[in-house]
């Protein structure tokens, strides 16, 4: 039996934080995932969270764009309201992924590649030389 881990509920609160529609790139993730956590998830660690929400249908991926599934998104926004700064946010979020009854497959059906997180880091220094 597998269970959620810190670093599946680290991966969703990013994706919920720079969701909208359309989804959302993998730069953007990156991003908020640093701004959570002062650290660059691995393609690694990508790849297994990814795996997990979108076996359980809590995130979908599209063109390359990363969503919330629509009949997840008003929940995952919910367990992320409340008491609590920034930094507990990911906590929330575990504690929900332990009480939605969903179990986190040990799959591998999403790849992150090295390379593809080597762009998105790219692409997410970019943004940050633009807003100076």
């Amino acid at each position: 039996m597998s269970q959620w881990t810190w670093n599946d509920a680290w991966i969703l609160t990013a994706t919920s934080f720079v969701h909208k529609r359309g989804g959302a790139t993998l730069a953007e993730i990156i991003s908020a995932a640093d701004v959570i956590e002062h650290a660059i998830p691995t393609a690694g660690e990508l790849s297994r969270a990814f795996s997990r929400l979108v076996d359980c249908g809590i995130v979908q991926v599209k063109n390359d764009r990363y969503l919330l599934a629509r009949n997840r998104t008003r929940a995952v926004r919910k367990a992320l309201e409340g008491r609590g700064g920034l930094f507990s946010n990911v906590d929330k979020c575990l504690k929900w992924l332990k009480k939605t009854g969903l179990e986190p497959l040990p799959s591998a059906t999403f790849t992150v590649s090295d390379s593809d997180v080597l762009a998105a880091y790219v692409s997410y220094c970019a943004m940050l030389k633009k807003r100076k």
